[in-house]
């Protein structure tokens, strides 16, 4: 425990809670609900007007997470405000 006093504050809690090499990041589907990997999630992203799928995860802007199922990706369709959802100005 003495070790544990000489270290800062953030080291001591990177210490006690373990290492974060295993940190999996995790979204939510904005269709659904459901929270899972990022890995495991299909990226959209507003360009213009339109939704477009993010293949590889590095297109520019705020992205929206989507299950990859039927179910989500007819509810996904169904919604019309992309805008509102993505937190921008309409016509950005």
């Amino acid at each position: 425990m003495g070790v544990l006093r000489a270290l800062p504050k953030r080291q001591k809690k990177r210490r006690l809670m373990g290492s974060s090499k295993g940190h999996i990041p995790i979204r939510t589907c904005i269709a659904c609900g459901t929270k899972g990997s990022k890995s495991g999630l299909t990226r959209f992203v507003l360009a213009g007007d339109r939704l477009v799928k993010d293949e590889l995860g590095k297109l520019q802007g705020r992205g929206v997470y989507v299950c990859p199922t039927v179910i989500c990706a007819e509810r996904l369709s169904r919604k019309k405000d992309f805008h509102k959802i993505l937190r921008r100005a309409k016509g950005k």
